[in-house]
């Protein structure tokens, strides 16, 4: 849950400094998305050099941080047997294995 905060605190200040630009990308759902990350790297060239190495900065923690989530993630469905009560509690609308934010 710490690492997900993190991942969490990153995007939103790389939102936060698009918006202080008036960088508005919407033609995805999902700007850290593949597509949306694409998008990111064409629109922070508009932003002052410092500004934009900073971003990309913060783009680079981001993966790191985002891969050592899917690698705690995969420990834990290895550790983690599943059980017929933990099937039936996943059957619940909003239940899974993890939540992300």
């Amino acid at each position: 849950m710490a690492m997900v905060k993190v991942r969490t605190q990153f995007k939103n200040r790389i939102h936060a400094t698009l918006a202080k630009y008036a960088i508005v990308i919407d033609e995805v759902s999902d700007i850290f998305g593949k597509r949306g990350r694409h998008l990111i790297c064409q629109a922070i060239q508009e932003l002052p050099p410092e500004t934009r190495q900073s971003v990309e900065e913060q783009l680079k923690l981001l993966d790191q941080v985002s891969g050592q989530i899917e690698q705690i993630e995969e420990h834990i469905r290895e550790v983690v047997k599943e059980t017929p009560m933990t099937q039936l509690i996943k059957s619940l609308p909003g239940v899974g294995i993890f939540w992300q934010s």
